[in-house]
């Protein structure tokens, strides 16, 4: 899989993308100083869902997830240990 890595300027501030696509599924990661880390994924989804997450073989996570209205992904925020850092 290739990662593609960008930024751009939201609503919110400054936000970094990491995100990779295979056929019409879209799965990536968004973070923004002060903000919580983001897993989004599009074209796999409808309604709310759960999702399990694994990293790198590190510690799998459950997410809840629903559709976003701002970016119409499927938005999981469900990943860190409430100071916005990987546990």
């Amino acid at each position: 899989m290739v990662w593609e890595f960008s930024t751009a300027e939201e609503d919110w501030g400054e936000t970094c993308f990491a995100e990779t696509k295979a056929g019409n599924v879209k799965v990536g990661f968004m973070g923004s100083p002060g903000k919580d880390l983001a897993g989004f994924v599009e074209g796999a989804f409808t309604g709310e869902t759960r999702a399990t997450w694994s990293i790198d073989n590190a510690a799998s996570y459950v997410s809840d997830g629903e559709q976003d209205d701002y970016f119409d992904w499927h938005s999981f925020y469900q990943f860190t240990d409430g100071r916005g850092e990987w546990p």
